[in-house]
């Protein structure tokens, strides 16, 4: 279900009062916030957020929220939707030093052709489920993922792999393939160390197989030579069924990684 709408200054001041050292926590999130405004630019709906709650203490992140960015001219055509709070140490004695990682030391992302309201959800399940493993999710890892319709007809994304007695999922995404935002794919810094942006990229169930019979970066890279890139659409189908781009596929994959890998470096801004 879609997440509440807040504005962002009230959200933080709640928030940061139920953190130890109210005053210094507020300051280092405040300080994030700022670096991704001015990144991104102004958030929309403006200075808005989309606060995410848990009923389980062990799971709840301070101040977690996501934030929306539209397009922005020629620099993005997608909207850009991320994470806050992952990369937020929650008392000066869990920062390790200059050039170490914040918190987690990524924020998740979505890019999407639309305002679609499942971004939320599945960036607030990401943050549940790196909580809850208490494991990175690192750049080429893939998890499975799915989406459904709920009674009103609204598609809601749900992680994990789909087996028979589940739901039918509609669409064609069945993973999420992860990888540094391409746009920006070094660190961060803020006075409590380094974050980077970890982008989550929707992808077929055939496209999945194709990864694991070669590698996330042989996928990826056909991916931005198919126009896709990081993009995520759930009702995309799979690129190859172009027969252009299965051609292409098959050149790809003959690829040694490190080849591959050079040449969707060529890709990053």
């Amino acid at each position: 279900m879609s997440q509440p709408i807040v504005d962002f200054d009230q959200w933080w001041e709640k928030e940061g009062r139920h953190s130890p050292g109210a005053v210094w926590w507020m300051e280092k999130f405040r300080e994030r916030q700022e670096l991704l405004y001015t990144t991104f630019g102004a958030t929309s709906p403006k200075d808005k957020v989309f606060a995410f709650f848990w009923d389980d203490a062990k799971i709840r992140i301070p101040g977690a929220c996501a934030m929306t960015f539209p397009p922005r001219d020629s620099e993005r055509s997608e909207w850009f939707t991320i994470t806050n709070g992952l990369a937020q140490p929650q008392s000066p004695q869990d920062v390790t030093g200059p050039g170490a990682a914040s918190g987690y030391g990524w924020e998740f992302a979505l890019l999407t052709k639309e305002k679609t309201p499942w971004r939320t959800d599945l960036l607030k399940q990401l943050m549940t489920y790196v909580k809850m493993s208490r494991s990175l999710i690192r750049r080429g890892d893939r998890i499975p993922v799915g989406f459904f319709r709920d009674k009103l007809g609204d598609s809601y994304p749900w992680i994990k792999a789909v087996h028979e007695g589940d739901p039918t999922p509609v669409g064609e995404a069945r993973a999420l393939l992860f990888w540094p935002y391409m746009q920006h794919p070094g660190s961060f810094t803020t006075s409590v160390g380094t974050f980077g942006i970890m982008i989550a990229t929707t992808i077929t169930g055939t496209e999945w197989e194709m990864a694991k019979q070669t590698s996330s970066v042989h996928l990826l890279l056909l991916l931005f030579r198919a126009g896709i890139g990081q993009m995520s659409d759930p009702d995309r189908r799979p690129v190859t069924e172009d027969a252009k781009w299965l051609d292409e596929w098959h050149r790809i994959r003959s690829l040694a990684t490190v080849e591959a890998e050079r040449l969707l470096a060529d890709y990053a801004v």
